[in-house]
């Protein structure tokens, strides 16, 4: 995994929403910066803020018969709480902060 590499794509979408991060609640799904480095993930990722913590999920299949995967930053870096938000989920941590996740 490109640790590296993922933290700078998601450090540049959570740049580029944060206007709309400042509210209790959002989600949305977004379409990686196209200057990003070539990831094994789909071309979009979901990101969500509940609070004041940021959720930045980068999926690597997506298939209603196989479930999803990928690699998920978090910036509470807290497995509690992201068990309690995505409670069917399947969570390995990776590296402070960054989780692999598969459902």
């Amino acid at each position: 995994m490109c640790l590296s590499e993922f933290q700078q794509v998601t450090d540049q979408l959570i740049r580029d929403e944060k206007d709309k991060l400042g509210k209790d609640e959002f989600r949305a799904v977004l379409a990686l910066p196209p200057n990003h480095p070539k990831l094994n993930v789909m071309d979009n990722a979901q990101i969500s803020v509940l609070k004041s913590d940021i959720c930045v999920r980068h999926f690597s299949r997506d298939s209603s018969a196989l479930g999803h995967g990928g690699y998920m930053y978090r910036s509470d870096d807290d497995p509690v709480a992201l068990e309690r938000e995505f409670p069917h989920t399947g969570y390995t941590r990776v590296a402070p902060h960054w989780f692999f996740f598969s459902e």
